[in-house]
């Protein structure tokens, strides 16, 4: 079955395997409505304005984004039904809309965390939490590690961050010194500071 779904400029068009229960469609669509449209508007206004979202059988993973296209597992959706705001984090990566992409990975999916974080609208339903520091952790492990250390760098040194951040890998022009140039002290001295007062 596939619906469409539309917010001022924005489409969503979702296509759904078999026997998915209406109201975890409905959370999907919630999670659309309230971010995408905001998280584009604030990292990347020409962000695409259609979502396609399939959920399938045929996918073994949990969900993954390319384009403005997002594969989500059924059986994942299935067994974590409050899992929606996995939406949150696959609509980023549409909104980073990088291009022949070479700067780090962990940047790029802890940033994609940092918006469920900052975004979601069911994680503490779906049991999804930031990780607590933990001095064996690196800012290179990704995901919900490399978001923690962004979000205390916002609250504690830089609020603009994730923006500046976004904005040098979808320009293709990241180095490790942005961060020196732009809060005055390299990673690895930032990551210290983290590690020594990592209360958000």
């Amino acid at each position: 079955m596939t619906r469409v779904y539309r917010q001022g400029p924005y489409t969503l068009v979702v296509k759904e395997a078999a026997g998915i229960d209406a109201e975890v469609t409905g959370r999907l669509v919630d999670c659309w409505r309230a971010s995408y449209a905001r998280m584009a508007l604030r990292f990347n206004p020409h962000a695409a304005q259609s979502v396609h979202l399939e959920i399938t059988d045929g996918y073994q993973g949990a969900a993954e984004a390319e384009g403005n296209r997002i594969t989500l597992s059924a059986s994942h959706i299935r067994a974590r039904p409050w899992d929606s705001d996995v939406m949150t984090h696959e609509m980023f990566h549409i909104v980073q809309a990088y291009q022949d992409f070479e700067g780090p990975q962990w940047a790029m999916e802890g940033l994609a965390d940092y918006a469920r974080f900052r975004y979601g609208l069911y994680n503490q339903q779906g049991g999804w939490f930031l990780s607590d520091f933990s001095p064996s952790q690196r800012y290179t492990d990704s995901y919900r590690i490399t978001a923690r250390f962004l979000v205390w760098l916002e609250n504690h040194i830089y609020g603009r961050i994730a923006e500046d951040l976004d904005q040098k890998l979808r320009a293709g022009c990241y180095s490790e010194g942005f961060w020196a140039t732009v809060m005055g002290r390299g990673l690895d001295q930032l990551w210290s500071d983290y590690g020594a007062k990592p209360e958000l």
